[in-house]
């Protein structure tokens, strides 16, 4: 896979037109829910995803994302089930969303080898060229 290189001009007009890829710079610090985290080469959060951080829409009622997750919990409940019929699975709806590298990825089982841990995102490769 060959690497894009974009000049200054370049990369402001682009996330100028599509602000998702407006993405933190490295060597600065993202504040999240009040805490400030020091960015490093592996952060991928965007400008835009920040904005929407903590607005906890997964848990206004009749938000779409509440009943997207509504109905995710509701089948996990119903299709997996310990023999006493009680759920196998718990849910959580508070948790932090600044993860590690190990809770991103480690702990849900994903191998080393798979898509979703590479550095590059398909957005940016489709979109450049």
């Amino acid at each position: 896979m060959s690497r894009v290189t974009l000049s200054r001009q370049a990369l402001y007009l682009l996330t100028s037109r599509f602000p998702a890829l407006s993405f933190v710079r490295p060597s600065s610090t993202v504040q999240v829910l009040g805490r400030d985290y020091t960015v490093d080469e592996d952060t991928n959060v965007t400008s835009h995803l920040l904005k929407h951080t903590g607005k906890t829409l997964h848990l206004r009622q009749h938000h779409p994302l509440q009943i997207v997750k509504q109905r995710i919990v509701e089948h996990m409940q119903a299709k997996y089930l310990w023999n006493n019929r009680s759920p196998l699975f718990s849910h959580y709806d508070n948790i932090s969303p600044v993860v590690t590298h190990s809770q991103n990825f480690d702990q849900l089982l994903v191998p080393g080898d798979h898509v979703s841990r590479r550095k590059t995102g398909k957005l940016l490769r489709k979109t450049v060229r």
